[in-house]
């Protein structure tokens, strides 16, 4: 016999599997977090490569109508992601479901990491719930459920269905990170920070050619390449250049250039 669990992963999984795109699929989640009591959603992705502290970067975040543009501004604007107890907690590698005020009386906070979960009540986020839909050395993914209800919905109806958000968040990450098209949304902003010539550069590294052929096809002199090279790999984080090859393996880069160059 089916459980009413199953029944909702199922129906999940068979409307996103339909979306054609990503805010499709992040309708369906948010869909799917009304039906089960919740008023809102925060996507949160976040190449770990770029976290490096020389490195400017905002996290890739979609938000749902109900969670809120206006405090997710103020989050942005205030940099509260370098504050954020629940970030560093997944950052750090615990894989859990943060219930933020309860967590917030728990641990206890104070200081900047309480200011983020007081400005959320201000901003009448009444509770929350925030888990990692994936972490690994090249990204961090998470996903933040909020309710505007009183304590006693929240306890009653949303928490109890805290494990199931959490298996439909992880499908919704695996649709999208799985698809390469998706991943766009990801990256591109970080590309669309590279000057042209940057790009060029990096669409030749991806295809293998060494720094003396990028040079010839480019016109510039090798010694020029090669700072621009080293530029590239601070823009990455500082990474060695082995690393930065690697990286533009793992993230498919090659393809992504493509519209990025077409932009520049």
């Amino acid at each position: 016999m089916e459980s009413k669990t199953d029944s909702v992963i199922l129906d999940f999984v068979s409307r996103i599997d339909h979306c054609k795109d990503f805010d499709q699929c992040f309708h369906e989640l948010t869909f799917a977090a009304e039906k089960l009591g919740f008023d809102g959603v925060l996507y949160t992705y976040l190449p770990r490569l770029f976290t490096d502290e020389n490195v400017d970067f905002q996290p890739i975040m979609r938000v749902s109508e109900n969670y809120g543009a206006d405090y997710l501004q103020h989050y942005q604007e205030h940099n509260y992601i370098a504050h954020d107890h629940m970030v560093a907690a997944a950052q750090g590698g615990e894989d859990r479901i943060a219930d933020w005020f309860y967590d917030a009386e728990r641990i206890p906070l104070t200081g900047k990491p309480l200011e983020v979960l007081e400005t959320a009540r201000k901003f009448g986020i009444r509770n929350g719930l925030s888990f990692p839909t994936f972490l690994s050395e090249q990204v961090f993914a998470g996903a933040s459920f909020i309710c505007r209800k009183d304590d006693a919905f929240f306890k009653s109806v949303c928490r109890p269905n805290a494990q199931l958000i959490r298996v439909l968040a992880e499908i919704f990450h695996y649709k999208v990170i799985a698809e390469q098209h998706y991943q766009e949304v990801f990256i591109g902003p970080f590309l669309a920070q590279l000057s042209a010539t940057k790009l060029k550069i990096l669409k030749l590294l991806a295809t293998g050619q060494r720094p003396k052929q990028i040079a010839s096809e480019l016109g510039n002199t090798i010694k020029y390449t090669q700072n621009l090279i080293g530029e590239i790999r601070k823009d990455f984080g500082n990474v060695p250049r082995d690393r930065l090859m690697y990286l533009v393996g793992v993230l498919n880069i090659e393809r992504l250039l493509k519209s990025q160059l077409e932009v520049n």
